[in-house]
């Protein structure tokens, strides 16, 4: 809306954001393109997705043989993986973690000593009752480079003697040495050793160059190796195409969408990125996809097997080794030719320290070699997956890929304990379901009768089907299966047992004391007490008058009618009972008996 601006002067470079800039003229520096490669699929989502916020890696720093230009995430894609993370992370959008810089420690300035001041002149001391041997005899040892000089004593004498300077200034009371302190006076001794400082730093070198080239060989090895492991790796490179199809889709309508690749330090963060619900991340959502659907790629960890130990190499502190070594050499070759000439008889210095250059000089080549490789190895590594190899050390990026397998593994792990979880409360909502049903089926069912009440009027209405069902309770006894339970039954004190026996005639000689009699043997089951104990029981299907073998095919319809021959009868096959049976007598209000035993047991525990 506002006037346009002014025109730069002549000469002058147009300004930024300009249209119109003219390409640069042929021959000149054209930025880099990168190889010519297939764009990257672009994905349109119903929903919107978490973002995995990685730093993508432009197309023009893509090299022809990089890792990121060989790509083929397109394998990994189908519709239930799609619909996954959208039901997964298909809600709100991410939220941006920012890594806090953490703060740069400062380390503490080592104030140097003072030549002969009372810190140093009591450091001397202490020095001097570890040593616990005469003056000279010190100076001797370092003339001659003994070995019993350890790495400890040679490294105290250089740090608490001092200068030359001052060494020479005490060495003018050399003739006044009983003047001095204990301290002094050693320092008097010392002081007359050629190029003292210099001697005991080769002799301190010469005793740790063993030592710290044990520490660098496994180091400078291990790194190497772990570059070809990650970059061979085919399982982690199919690994890192699943994430990249994941991400593009997941990314679709950002800034991110259509990524050719991501910086592999993005893999620590893919736990940050939580699912809509907040029950599970991105890391547990990559494992379960893993296990599930991709279970050959699953035990990629096992194709990366220096990868930790590399993570504990800083390249620094090797490369800050190898430096020291070369310059601990050198000095030494310098000090033996400046040693050639021998100070006096006990002087070794020349002679010993030959000896061990010839040796340590070829060990130092091997190992300078294997850091050379190494370092061409993670150069290699670094166009492989296209990171700025100086700002991404060895110590990191070594350190993120172990960080990240091992989270990979504990997701793996967490995701097994919740899936036995749900199996387990499935298991108990099954028994709970089962438990209900069988209540609500037996809640179902008809109860049984209590109180031991059995009708015995079903059948036809008259005394011959009353008797019937009454036969056939005797038969069974279950008529006092439950009869038994109520606490209201009374043993029978008129009925008398004599082995299986049941005498019930005692009474009136009538046919209603032998009914009374019988009345009560049912109401207390006792007539069935002994029977069911006997063998072969048979049912009650004839009465037998006295006399044995006279039998009645059933019961009599009417029980007042006289069968002939009347005696004595046993109710055969239940307990061998006997009893009394008359002829027809009607009541006073003219009922039959068998009418009046239903009467009576209407009134009892039978009905």
């Amino acid at each position: 809306g506002g006037p346009p601006p002014p025109p730069p002067p002549p000469g002058a470079p147009p300004p930024p954001g300009m249209a119109g800039v003219p390409p640069p003229p042929p021959g000149m520096f054209k930025p880099p393109q990168g190889p010519n490669l297939k764009e990257k699929k672009k994905y349109k989502l119903d929903v919107q997705m978490r973002r995995m916020n990685w730093n993508q890696v432009k197309k023009q720093h893509l090299s022809e043989d990089s890792f990121w230009a060989k790509t083929n995430e397109d394998q990994f894609e189908s519709l239930d993986l799609f619909q996954d993370l959208e039901k997964t992370f298909g809600t709100g959008r991410a939220r941006n973690l920012e890594l806090s810089s953490e703060p740069k420690l400062k380390l503490p300035k080592i104030k140097e000593l003072k030549v002969l001041d009372a810190k140093s002149a009591q450091n001397i001391s202490i020095l001097l009752g570890t040593l616990r041997m005469p003056y000279k005899e010190v100076r001797s040892l370092v003339l001659q480079v003994d070995e019993n000089l350890g790495e400890q004593t040679l490294g105290q004498l250089l740090k608490y003697l001092p200068k030359k300077e001052e060494m020479d200034s005490l060495a003018s009371y050399r003739n006044k040495i009983g003047e001095l302190s204990d301290a002094e006076q050693f320092v008097v001794v010392m002081s007359d050793v050629k190029r003292l400082e210099e001697r005991l730093e080769c002799m301190l070198f010469r005793v740790r160059f063993h030592e710290e080239l044990d520490e660098l060989k496994p180091m400078v090895t291990s790194v190497t190796q772990a570059c070809r492991e990650v970059k061979n790796s085919r399982k982690f490179g199919k690994l890192l195409e699943l994430i990249l199809l994941m991400g593009n889709y997941m990314n679709s309508g950002s800034r991110n969408a259509q990524s050719f690749g991501f910086e592999l330090s993005y893999l620590t963060k893919l736990s940050s990125t939580k699912s809509a619900n907040h029950q599970t991340t991105l890391l547990h959502f990559l494992a379960n996809i893993v296990e599930s659907k991709h279970p050959q790629i699953l035990d990629f960890v096992t194709e990366l097997r220096n990868v930790e130990e590399a993570s504990r190499c800083s390249d620094e502190i090797i490369a800050k080794q190898i430096k020291q070594m070369e310059t601990g050499l050198n000095k030494i070759k310098h000090e033996v030719k400046s040693h050639k000439k021998p100070q006096d008889s006990n002087d070794k210095f020349a002679m010993r320290m030959e000896d061990f250059l010839s040796r340590a000089v070829r060990e130092f080549e091997s190992i300078q070699q294997q850091f050379e490789l190494m370092n061409k190895r993670f150069e290699e590594l670094s166009k492989y997956f296209c990171f700025d190899r100086k700002k991404t050390s060895m110590e990191e990026f070594f350190g993120d890929l172990t960080a990240f397998y091992k989270d990979f593994e504990k997701a793996r792990k967490e995701n097994a304990k919740i899936r036995e979880q749900i199996e387990r409360q499935k298991k108990q909502k099954e028994r709970e379901e089962l438990a209900k049903r069988e209540k609500l089926n037996r809640a179902a069912q008809p109860k049984k009768t209590r109180g031991g009440v059995i009708d015995i009027t079903k059948g036809d209405d008259d005394e011959e089907g009353v008797l019937d069902n009454l036969l056939q309770c005797l038969n069974t006894g279950s008529v006092f299966k439950q009869g038994r339970k109520r606490a209201g039954n009374k043993p029978i004190s008129s009925v008398t047992r004599e082995g299986r026996v049941i005498d019930i005639t005692k009474g009136d000689d009538d046919e209603e004391g032998v009914l009374d009699n019988l009345l009560q043997c049912l109401n207390t089951g006792s007539v069935f007490k002994q029977g069911r104990k006997r063998a072969g029981n048979k049912p009650i299907s004839s009465v037998t008058r006295e006399g044995p073998g006279r039998t009645l095919t059933r019961l009599p319809k009417v029980l007042g009618d006289e069968p002939p021959n009347v005696g004595g009868n046993s109710v055969d096959g239940a307990v061998g009972s006997t009893a009394k049976v008359r002829g027809r007598s009607p009541l006073p209000n003219g009922r039959t008996q068998a009418q009046d035993i239903l009467q009576r047991l209407e009134g009892t525990t039978m009905l």
